[in-house]
């Protein structure tokens, strides 16, 4: 029982170490992200045989062999911080400069409805004015005009 229990437990962690990796294009990936870089870089060397053939003629050979040497530069960990941290910073920057503006915009825009909102006003108002002064003028007609028809009519 106790041998049947360690090889269950042996397999859970086997399958767990299996499930949980990370592939190795993740890792790529992330290297290639926090601005690491690989570069193969090829030499030419050429090799010369020199074979002398059963008449005694020097024959000479040469063969161009291409050797290339993967060079594979990252950037340290304190670097890629301090990077990250000076992005940072210059994205707070940004952010503090436009909100700023948005901020100016917005009272620019306040001011501007403000000085619409009385124009709108005086307007409304004028309105009500020749509204009034049309009732009052008829108002006056009424009480005018049976006067004026008998005073005229006296006349003719």
């Amino acid at each position: 029982m106790h041998l049947e229990e360690m090889r269950n437990f042996k397999i859970f962690i086997i399958a767990l170490f299996l499930f949980s990796c990370r592939t190795a294009e993740y890792h790529e990936k992330k290297f290639y992200q926090k601005g690491g870089t690989f570069i193969c870089k090829n030499d030419t060397i050429s090799v010369h045989d020199t074979i002398i053939d059963s008449l005694g003629n020097e024959i000479i050979i040469v063969r161009d062999s291409i050797i290339s040497k993967p060079v594979i530069s990252y950037v340290p960990k304190y670097v890629y911080r301090y990077k990250y941290l000076e992005r940072k910073a210059e994205l707070k920057a940004e952010t503090k400069q436009i909100k700023a503006a948005v901020k100016i915009n917005r009272t620019n825009k306040k001011a501007q409805t403000k000085q619409v909102k009385q124009v709108e006003k005086t307007k409304r108002w004028s309105w009500w004015i020749w509204f009034v002064i049309g009732i009052i003028s008829k108002t006056i007609w009424d009480a005018i005009y049976p006067i004026l028809k008998k005073y005229v009519k006296t006349f003719i």
